[in-house]
């Protein structure tokens, strides 16, 4: 309300609607046409376009309903999410045996992404929960990777890589139209000075967490190069 005093209600208005389902289709089992054709035989939208290889649904859908999911013809990422691997792989040469890390890389989206462009991987994560679905993404899609559970902060590979992919925690705020409880839940019982504190403490945590994992990154890269991409 601070930040925003003209938008502030809009904006929480736009945060409490549903999100729409975004779908990355896998491009070595089809095109995005043909899979919009085999929603259609299944008797679902179409499905509206988005990138390369992405498919945005405007009603999100269980993904048991979607054709050939368990085969691995199609997974569910943000469209945000499915230019970082592109982008990162730009202008980088592609030789055999090239090796990239994805740090915090659950749930898998970016992991799959590489190893589909036939990079070696490297994917780290500290919960072995959430390496578990990672896990699980790889077996569906019928892509390979090794699954490393550590903190990216105090692990290190046995040899540098020559690419860093790292999807650093942050405030969470783009969950909020998938997931709005979350925002009402824990805006609930705070007075605007607490709101405002919790938040430049957040803020400040952010920055000193993003600039650690920055500088151990790019430890462990050939050649330092950053590029970074916001979603």
């Amino acid at each position: 309300q601070a930040d925003h005093p003209q938008h502030w209600q809009s904006l929480l208005e736009q945060a409490q609607k549903p999100a729409p389902m975004t779908l990355r289709v896998n491009l070595q089992h089809g095109t995005v046409a043909q899979y919009q054709q085999r929603l259609q035989a299944a008797g679902l939208p179409p499905g509206l376009a988005v990138g390369p290889c992405g498919l945005q649904l405007q009603q999100a859908v269980p993904v048991q309903q979607l054709p050939g999911f368990g085969q691995g013809d199609v997974s569910v990422q943000d469209a945000a999410a499915q230019l970082a691997a592109p982008l990162l792989l730009q202008g980088l040469p592609a030789r055999p045996g090239m090796r990239i890390l994805d740090a915090c890389a659950a749930p898998g989206g970016k992991t799959m992404q590489l190893a589909a462009a036939g990079w070696q991987v490297t994917a780290v994560e500290r919960e072995e929960r959430r390496l578990a679905r990672l896990s699980e993404n790889l077996e569906r899609t019928h892509l390979s990777a090794d699954l490393v559970t550590a903190d990216v902060l105090k692990w290190e590979p046995k040899s540098p890589v020559d690419a860093v992919l790292l999807d650093a925690p942050c405030s969470a705020t783009g969950i909020l139209p998938g997931t709005p409880m979350f925002f009402t839940v824990s805006a609930l019982d705070k007075t605007p000075a607490d709101r405002d504190a919790v938040g430049k403490v957040t803020e400040s945590a952010e920055h000193d967490l993003l600039d650690q994992l920055l500088q151990r990154a790019s430890a462990h890269v050939l050649v330092l190069q950053y590029r970074i991409v916001a979603e």
